[in-house]
């Protein structure tokens, strides 16, 4: 019995040592790398003096304004994000909101109309700038602060604002209905 029992347990040995090999053998096709960074860095948030959450209300335009040319806009509306109580660390004095991906974002960077009130408009999107002309349309499906078109905001005092503006952004033919859309962004420090 003890044969029996010592010859399968050098039999599951040389069994394990195999699949060791076999797996130390195997090809790479591809490797990943994480990098990242925690930082002790903070603000408080207040979006145009709401808090953390706040309402954009974009005037009422007509079809007409936005017409069937792609690209064209209407309705420029500012809303600012103001932060206080910024506090420096790791020598990063530098702040900019970074607008989260989602599914609202579309590939133009525009926000999707995501109105379930009424009968939602068609051929619009929603676009943020940082001009009230929309020559500095922001690029929501870029992946940093800069590649979005926001510049990062010097806190040395505690402090600092960013002033965007949203618009209606016509995509062709225009139909009148409602218009809704979200976007969540973070802080990134610099």
């Amino acid at each position: 019995m003890k044969k029996l029992l010592l010859s399968a347990v050098v039999a599951a040995s040389l069994g394990f040592a195999g699949l060791a090999a076999a797996a130390t053998t195997q090809s790479v096709d591809g490797t990943v790398n994480f990098t990242g960074a925690v930082t002790g860095s903070t603000c408080t948030v207040n979006i145009n003096s709401a808090g953390t959450t706040a309402s954009v209300v974009l005037p009422t335009v007509q079809t007409s304004e936005l017409g069937t040319t792609l690209g064209s806009t209407a309705g420029y509306t500012p809303f600012t994000i103001a932060l206080s109580n910024c506090t420096a660390s790791d020598g990063k004095t530098k702040v900019a909101p970074y607008f989260l991906p989602s599914t609202n974002i579309l590939t133009d960077g525009n926000l999707k109309n995501t109105s379930s009130t009424g009968t939602p408009a068609t051929g619009v999107e929603i676009a943020l700038s940082t001009d009230a002309a929309g020559a500095s349309r922001l690029n929501l499906n870029a992946g940093t602060v800069a590649g979005q078109g926001s510049t990062a905001a010097t806190f040395t005092t505690g402090t600092a604002s960013f002033t965007y503006y949203a618009a209606y952004y016509g995509t062709g033919t225009v139909t009148a209905g409602t218009v809704a859309s979200t976007v969540q962004f973070n802080l990134a420090y610099q």
